[in-house]
């Protein structure tokens, strides 16, 4: 979503995530390379801008927020030279003029194109009859997921957990779930959930 494909481009920077990223410079000969690198904009940050390295180096660009103009596709570069070669990375800006980072505190916010949503970080929780969403620890992926129901055919239809989450444009999504194995106790009971939007 930030570049051309083939291009030497960073992932692009989001205004309400403000990541860091990295350039990473290697050396393929047996001398020590000296490189140096410099950026187009006075709004893109670098950790370092001049290095000598036998092995590699890593450069962490970040974004001055307070001076990057405001725009969804705000670009810039850098330019990392040695005694024998130019490249140039792009760097791109996600930065609309609204709504602020406080606004959208308290929700998932899409970024390039998508919304991460660790299960067990859900807003509300409902559960009825027989039918609990307990919290396990140490599961999945994100280091905690969601056990919805039980293993065993019991009441609670109804039973749920609620996201809130904002996204930059409208139209049709693609969700992924990641769920774990379950062996139901009998073998005519299947395990189904629905995802609603």
């Amino acid at each position: 979503e930030s570049g051309e494909s083939g291009d030497n481009i960073l992932p692009r920077f989001n205004r309400y995530f403000k990541q860091a990223h990295f350039i990473e410079v290697y050396n393929k000969g047996g001398e020590p390379l000296r490189w140096q690198a410099k950026a187009s904009e006075k709004w893109i940050r670098m950790d370092i801008a001049a290095g000598e390295t036998k092995t590699q180096q890593r450069i962490h660009v970040s974004i001055d927020w307070e001076n990057v103009p405001a725009g969804e596709s705000v670009r810039g570069g850098i330019e990392v030279t040695d005694t024998k070669s130019v490249k140039q990375v792009k760097v791109v800006v996600f930065n609309p003029p609204g709504p602020s980072p406080a606004e959208l505190h308290h929700l998932f916010v899409e970024n390039n194109g998508v919304v991460c949503i660790p299960p067990a970080d859900f807003h509300r929780k409902t559960e009825h009859g027989g039918v609990r969403v307990p919290v396990i620890k140490q599961g999945g992926y994100t280091k905690a997921a969601l056990q919805l129901g039980h293993a065993a055919a019991d009441s609670g239809q109804g039973s749920h957990v609620e996201y809130d989450f904002y996204t930059f444009a409208a139209g049709k999504a693609i969700v992924y779930v990641y769920t774990l194995p379950l062996f139901a106790r009998e073998k005519n009971l299947s395990t189904r959930y629905r995802v609603q939007i």
